[in-house]
Parts: structure tokens; sequence; C-alpha cells
């Protein structure tokens, strides 16, 4: 069966992720007000979802755009995302995580003054835990920059294994090919190996 969260224009860039006890946990982007939000049947009994704020805009600020969200096995939330100014074509790959309890702590991963004509998360952002160590993050991401060079187009990912996030170029193909302008996904395995698929446009 169906459920209606709201009637505003809510659920672009949705995610979904079930609990250990088949409970949904979504995170999506709520295109009235320009917040991410998080949303989960985990607290009722009747099935019923209650939302919560992840992340509000801040003046010309939109959070939520290609949310991607995992959970640990405390049914903690993991969320990568990105910010996205249109207004001043500025775009910060971010990652949240918490609870609608506790609240949620957001880290920047990466941002366009990282790199002055590149755009990180303008088109996809991916996530996964180590399933060992569910302490250790992994975010996939891909870069649009203007000159599409030296990194400018790249799928990158980033990490907190070293006790903070640290962003790596982990593929970038010729001056005129494009990557992650779709879904990226990442897995990371018991071995700690990560996995990144995404597409991979030709433009000849």
């Amino acid at each position: 069966s169906g459920t209606t969260l709201s009637t505003d224009d809510v659920g672009k860039y949705a995610s979904v992720a079930v609990d250990l006890n088949g409970k949904a946990h979504l995170s999506y982007f709520d295109a009235t007000n320009y917040q991410l939000l998080y949303s989960s049947n985990s607290e009722s009994a009747d099935g019923s979802f209650s939302s919560t704020i992840v992340e509000s805009a801040s003046g010309t600020e939109v959070p939520g755009w290609y949310s991607n969200i995992e959970l640990d096995d405390n049914s903690d939330s993991h969320i990568s995302y990105t910010m996205v100014d249109p207004t001043n074509q500025f775009g910060t790959v971010r990652y949240a995580t918490g609870n609608p309890d506790d609240g949620f702590t957001i880290t920047d991963i990466q941002s366009t003054v990282a790199r002055s004509n590149d755009y990180p998360g303008l088109f996809s952002t991916g996530i996964a835990l180590n399933p060992v160590d569910q302490t250790e993050v992994f975010i996939g991401y891909n870069i649009y920059g203007s000159s599409f060079v030296s990194g400018g187009n790249a799928i990158r990912f980033s990490d907190n294994t070293s006790g903070s996030f640290l962003s790596s170029v982990g593929f970038y193909p010729s001056p005129d090919d494009f990557v992650g302008f779709g879904k990226i996904n990442v897995a990371v395995g018991s071995n700690g190996l990560v996995h990144i698929v995404s597409d991979w446009y030709f433009d000849n």
C-alpha cells in the first residue's frame, strides 16, 4: 500500500534504507520549503511516517539535492547530499548523520571553493558504510568543471578512515568524456575495498 507523506512539492532525490526491524527510513528534498527532510515509520505502531528537517535553506544555499541514505545497526542515518547555490553557481557535498531524537550533525565534504571552476556533487552523490567498522563512511560524488581537465570532470570519493574526511580523485576521463552525471552508487566490501558504479558518457 502507498503512503502520502506531504502534499507539498516533496520527494525529489528520494532515497530509502530499511533497518533491522523492517522499518523504512527516507531522505528527500522538499522543493516547496527548500530543505532536506528525513522521514521514518520506525517509531509508530501503525506504520505512519513522521518527518524531521535535517537542514533548511540559508540565503541562496539550498540543501538536499541528490540525497542518498544508509543506516548503521543502531538505525542512525547517514545521508550524503549536495547543497546547491543556483544563484552563485556554487555547490557543496555534505554528510549528515544522526536521528530525530538526538539531532543531525552536518559535515562539509567538498565545496566549490576547493577548485575555483569545479562544482562538486552537482549531479549525484552516493554513500556506504564499512560493514565491519560502521564508523567508517565512504561518500562518492561527481565533479563538474567548465574546463573538463585535471580532474575538472571526475568521480571522487571521500572517507573518514583517518579520523576526518579526505577527498581524492577516483577517476577522471579524457576532456571530452563525462562521468557521474547519473546515479552514483557506492559499496564497501568486508575487506574494506570501495566499489563505485556510475555512468560514463562519451562526447565526440
